[in-house]
């Protein structure tokens, strides 16, 4: 009988092991696809399994640590910051005893502290972030030395911490940091490159130095030209690249930044796309402040089409189309056209009830048929 009740407690023991890894490969894949719910739903049920693995069949309680902090991390990306707190702390409660008894429990318990500290950073508690950082920082170093690798997560959260209370020159230090423990062990090519390149970019700009911000997000561009990558993060950097060169008063070179942009959108998502509309939007303006008022007028008409295709003609988005295209006509002095357009944008804007704009409209109207009434004149 005691045989039995042996095999019977292996067998629940085996099933509950294979149970536990398959959920954790589930949840996993939820976090992957973006959905949070049904990741923490999954890291729940890991967590009351990993409870009786431990707390039944004396499995070690290093498991109920990583439960734990899976389901805090889950909460996490949730935007549940209350319950991450709750569990990562949890997590590093149990995970303090173990530093006897299990070889990985040091090094993770400076995970633990850095996740921690993030979850406060993010719920506004700075004082309490930066002490828990600094904390799993001192503890790294006494375990591997300084400019260890596996720290760069840790100076990565110290720079977003000095960041939210703007002390940029402090934070740039850890990010610079991190650059240089990233050259060492990866190199200057490396992939994991691009998002600190970006980090450092925001706090350059932050700290109102906007040449090395814009140097520093070139640096980026380039890297993901020569890894031959184009996605999102390489859209949104040539959108921030021409914003900051615009503000610099830097025209032309905005405009070479904004019309890379718009290939890779095209390429990503068409040409008749809310996002390739906007970049659009950019470009015109760009033309116009680069004083290429033919090329502008040329833009203005296919966004016109754009916003049409995208919005109707009945939207604001066309409405502000017919007044730009209006303005560029005018400026270009082709006075007929013009006053076509303004009239066209004026009906469409009295149809969505935007006054401001009528009034705008109306005075342009105006003065072009004072400039007529002064030709007719001389």
């Amino acid at each position: 009988m005691e045989e039995i009740n042996l095999q019977a407690s292996n067998k629940l023991f085996g099933e509950l092991e294979d149970k536990n890894r398959i959920i954790g490969d589930y949840a996993r894949e939820r976090m992957e696809t973006g959905n949070m719910e049904g990741a923490i739903q999954a890291r729940m049920h890991q967590l009351a399994i990993v409870k009786i693995l431990v707390n039944i069949h004396n499995h070690s309680p290093f498991l109920m640590v990583q439960a734990h902090t899976e389901l805090g991390e889950s909460y996490f990306h949730a935007d549940y910051h209350e319950q991450a707190i709750e569990h990562i702390t949890s997590a590093l409660k149990i995970n303090g005893n173990l530093f006897n008894s299990h070889p990985d429990s040091k090094q993770y318990h400076i995970t633990l502290l850095t996740a921690l500290g993030r979850c406060y950073l993010v719920v506004g508690s700075i004082e309490e972030a930066l002490k828990l950082i600094q904390k799993a920082l001192k503890m790294s170093k006494s375990l591997v030395g300084d400019a260890h690798v596996t720290q760069a997560p840790i100076l990565l959260e110290l720079a977003h911490v000095h960041s939210k209370q703007k002390e940029y020159n402090k934070a740039l230090d850890y990010a610079i940091s991190v650059w240089e423990i990233y050259e060492s062990n990866y190199g200057l090519k490396s992939e994991i490159m691009i998002d600190l390149y970006a980090n450092m970019a925001n706090l350059y700009y932050q700290n109102h130095d906007l040449q090395n911000a814009i140097d520093t997000i070139r640096r980026k561009l380039k890297l993901m030209d020569d890894l031959n990558l184009e996605n999102e993060k390489k859209v949104h950097a040539g959108d921030k690249l021409a914003n900051w060169l615009k503000e610099s008063g830097r025209y032309s070179e905005a405009l070479q930044a904004i019309e890379m942009t718009e290939k890779m959108l095209e390429k990503l998502h068409g040409n008749v796309h809310k996002r390739t509309a906007k970049i659009k939007r950019m470009k015109c303006i760009l033309m116009i402040r680069s004083e290429e008022y033919e090329k502008a007028l040329s833009v203005s008409h296919e966004l016109k089409e754009i916003d049409k295709a995208l919005f109707g003609t009945h939207s604001l988005h066309y409405a502000k189309d017919l007044k730009v295209t209006g303005t560029i006509l005018m400026i270009l002095k082709k006075n007929n056209e013009a006053r076509e357009y303004f009239n066209n944008a004026f009906q469409a804007y009295k149809r969505i009830g935007n006054k401001k704009a009528m009034k705008e409209i109306k005075s342009k109207l105006d003065g072009l048929t004072q400039y007529s009434d002064d030709i007719s004149k001389s």
